[in-house]
């Protein structure tokens, strides 16, 4: 049985004031190898040092984003998918829509972990811009 949870944040509290860009030549060479084998040889890929251990990349497939997270030993973390909103589940669809009807998304990105799958929101409306997490298991 799936549920669902919902979150509600500001983007400013979303904004992770820690990351930093670094060169991949300071990415562990785990973590490389591990989108590699998931990827392939994508281009473009810009890595961000999330904390000590932790490093993302950054980078588009057939023109969605797409973020992948890994430790420092390569472990996948989660992985952050660009969708449309046309592509969400319907319990997520009804749940977006019966608290958020008068918002227009902006952007859906489809998060996968170990935990779950999320769908990370953002949306605006002519006063104001939100990002909210919708949970499905």
């Amino acid at each position: 049985m799936r549920s669902i949870i919902l979150l509600i944040f500001i983007i400013a509290e979303l904004a992770s004031v820690n990351a930093q860009q670094v060169n991949k030549d300071k990415v562990p060479t785990p973590a490389q190898t591990e989108l590699k084998r998931m990827f392939g040889n994508v281009e473009k890929v810009k890595w961000v040092m999330k904390n000590k251990h932790d490093f993302q990349a950054n980078f588009k497939v057939n023109n969605f984003k797409r973020a992948m997270l890994f430790d420092e030993n390569g472990n996948w973390l989660e992985t952050a998918s660009e969708v449309k909103s046309t592509q969400l589940p319907g319990e997520v669809n009804q749940a977006y829509a019966s608290r958020f009807k008068d918002y227009q998304i902006k952007e859906v990105m489809k998060v996968e972990k170990s935990e779950g799958v999320f769908y990370d929101f953002v949306m605006l409306n002519n006063k104001e811009t939100w990002t909210t997490i919708i949970a499905y298991y």
